[in-house]
This record gives C-alpha cells, structure tokens and sequence, in this order.
C-alpha cells in the first residue's frame, strides 16, 4: 500500500529522476525506509515493486529500514538518552547505505577475476577451457 501511495502521489518524473542518479536513488529510498517505519518482512515487498530503482538502492532500503527508523530513534533516546540517539542514528544511516553500495558495485570487478574453468589467454579468446 505505501509503494502503490508513492507511485500515485509523487509525480512519475520525480521517480526517475531520483532512480536515475545512484547516489540520490540509495539516500531516497534510505530516507523513506526511516519516514515510512514499517516491519522488516514487509520491506522487502515494498522495495519490489519499486522496480525504477537500482537493486542498491533497493537493498539499501531494506537495510536501513531495520536498522533505524522513527519508533527505533524514540526507542533509543529513550532508553539510552537523547545524546546517545543523535550519535547513534546518523551511523546507522550512513552505513548500511555505504556497504550497500560497495556490494552493487562488486559486479564491476566481476571481469577482473577469472572464473574456475576459464582460461583469459590470447590463444582462447572465448574464455572456455575446450
């Protein structure tokens, strides 16, 4: 219901534009998994069906969105107080969002490495062991 609002609410050019620059696509849907505070095991079909968005930006989402939110930031200056809140959710923002976008960017490095069976020679240049 909260991906079916925004895709009815915010306007489809506003979408893209934020899906189609990486870094502003994972701080959006980072900032929305902390506003929208819903259960970890909803997440995940909300950031499926927000299918314009990288698969980082939609991992991000899903990492964040436990990790901090509004009740979990309440919760915490709460029980460990207000200073320990204000230290505690910037780092839990920034984080997940970061590790997240180090492991979308693995499948560049995927051509560095060969995989087992594959031979990068000039004598085979189709990169199959025969």
């Amino acid at each position: 219901m909260a991906a079916a609002t925004i895709k009815s609410v915010v306007p489809t050019g506003w979408l893209y534009a934020a899906a189609g620059n990486p870094l502003v696509s994972i701080v959006v849907l980072a900032t929305l998994a902390v506003l929208l505070s819903i259960c970890s095991e909803a997440d995940a079909f909300v950031a499926a069906s927000l299918s314009q968005f990288s698969l980082t930006a939609r991992l991000a989402f899903m990492v964040v969105g436990p990790a901090i939110d509004l009740k979990l930031f309440a919760m915490q200056a709460g029980t460990f107080g207000r200073g320990f809140a204000l230290r505690f959710a910037p780092t839990t923002f920034a984080v997940p969002p970061l590790m997240g976008s180090l492991g979308g960017a693995a499948p560049v490095f995927d051509n560095l490495m060969p995989v087992a069976g594959e031979r990068h020679d000039e004598a085979n240049m189709t990169g199959v062991d025969r």
